[in-house]
């Protein structure tokens, strides 16, 4: 009997450990994403398509070379503590060129391209 029990506790700490683990937030579970960057700063937003899931947290790289701007999104079982409302700032040395997601690096936003100047007439 005691067995019996130590095996069904073993098991539910198990379950409870993995479930309680932070997971990645995949791409396609973000709703109404929303980007503004500005010199120092770019603001994202928006929600989780799960509702039993909170935002936990925010990784996040800079490339200086290239200007591109990486994060990942991470998520727990929504509560008291984690709300599926994203709202993340996130500082930057300088206004990035492309903002990309996750691991597979996936464009979200890239800053539009400057409109090549006509050439200017010389009159003939």
């Amino acid at each position: 009997m005691n067995g019996k029990i130590m095996v069904f506790l073993s098991g539910a700490i198990c379950l409870l450990s993995c479930s309680a683990a932070e997971q990645e937030v995949q791409w396609q579970d973000i709703w109404d994403f929303r980007v503004a960057a500005n010199g120092t700063e770019v603001e994202i937003g928006g929600l989780l398509g799960n509702s039993a899931m909170g935002v936990s947290g925010i990784k996040t790289r800079f490339d200086r070379q290239s200007g591109e701007l990486n994060f990942l999104l991470l998520q727990k079982p929504a509560g008291r503590r984690y709300s599926g409302r994203i709202s993340e700032k996130i500082p930057v040395p300088y206004p990035p060129v492309k903002i990309t997601y996750g691991k597979a690096a996936q464009t979200v936003w890239q800053r539009p391209s400057e409109k090549a100047a006509k050439p200017l007439s010389d009159g003939l």
